[in-house]
């Protein structure tokens, strides 16, 4: 089966230093036979010898793969040359996808209070939110996403909630639960046209 390199920038991958298996998650920016981009606010600081191993969640395939640290680059990226031959696996997972290339705004409601929050990535039936405010894993939330397609509400339960790396607000992670078929008809067209873009 070919590669459609381009089918993975924005989608998550899951990284591990070889040296002493130091493991990161990240953004990928750029995927092609010779070189990985990654975004990552978790990465460890690399040296020339440092090699990476990479598991790119793709929505067909996944794709395992080697590399030695090039780069860095603005806005926590880093670049990596390919050293490996791609091992394609099947997906085990949705992949999640960032969110900042698909135009989209949220606002949750939480005990009758209604916040801005700031949507990070999203997947089939899940979500990743920036929130003002913290809510406890188990809570159930209202979210309305606005975007292009127009507005998705879903009632979401709150699988954890963290403080923010920049100490300015929670993460959230969300299993949604869309209200209406409307809300779920335009879900599934968000993320199929930017599975093909």
């Amino acid at each position: 089966m070919s590669v459609q390199y381009d089918q993975y920038a924005g989608t998550r991958v899951r990284c591990q230093r070889v040296n002493d298996a130091k493991l990161f998650n990240g953004w990928v920016l750029e995927l092609s036979a010779e070189s990985i981009r990654v975004q990552s606010d978790e990465a460890p600081e690399f040296s020339e010898v440092d090699r990476v191993a990479f598991e790119v969640y793709g929505q067909i395939q996944n794709i395992f793969l080697m590399a030695q640290f090039e780069k860095d680059g603005a806005g926590n990226s880093h670049t990596f040359r390919v050293l490996s031959n791609l091992r394609l696996s099947p997906v085990k997972e949705s992949v999640r996808l960032l969110a900042d290339r698909l135009g989209m705004m949220g606002a949750l409601t939480y005990q009758g209070e209604t916040v801005d929050v700031q949507v990070l990535d999203v997947a089939n039936t899940g979500a990743g939110v920036k929130s003002p405010v913290a809510v406890d894993k188990g809570e159930v939330v209202e979210l309305k996403f606005n975007t292009l397609h127009g507005d998705v509400d879903c009632r979401c339960e709150v699988r954890y909630c963290k403080a923010s790396k920049d100490e300015d607000g929670f993460r959230l992670g969300l299993k949604l639960e869309f209200v209406d078929r409307v809300s779920k008809g335009r879900w599934s067209q968000i993320l199929t046209q930017a599975n093909a873009a």
